[in-house]
């Protein structure tokens, strides 16, 4: 396999990339593909050979330092996050219930916004009989 072929930083900046890829996919509520989870796990044995304790801890910790979360947000990220459907996410828009902005031509969601939206919503009522 070519994982034994890589040099520890490229191995390492690999790892990194596909830890972000496995993340934002959890985000999104999409699974990440076996044979990628594979490769990151064959990268991980690459650089903690000969070592004494795991190889990653600075890189992991560096990577984390630098993650940021979205300001601003599509409307399928949106939905993924409310556990909703992309078009319920449009009809909140277009009621006026979440707004957007533009950047650069894009329509996003502003990440405040959507947690403001949350906010106010009032929990339903399990004692009124009629639960969901």
């Amino acid at each position: 396999m070519i994982v034994a072929d890589l040099d520890d930083r490229a191995a390492g900046f690999l790892i990194i990339a596909i830890e972000d890829l496995r993340r934002r996919m959890t985000y999104t509520g999409v699974s990440m593909p076996p044979g990628v989870a594979e490769l990151a796990a064959a990268l991980r044995q690459r650089l903690s050979q000969g070592q004494a304790g795991p190889a990653l801890d600075s890189l992991a910790a560096a990577a984390d330092a630098v993650r940021v979360s979205p300001l601003a947000i599509t409307y399928d990220e949106a939905a993924a996050l409310l556990g909703v459907g992309r078009s319920s996410v449009k009809r909140l828009v277009a009621s006026g219930r979440i707004a957007t902005v533009s950047i650069g031509g894009a329509v996003r969601i502003r990440a405040a916004d959507l947690e403001a939206y949350v906010a106010e919503l009032a929990p339903i009522d399990r004692t009124a009989g009629d639960a969901a």
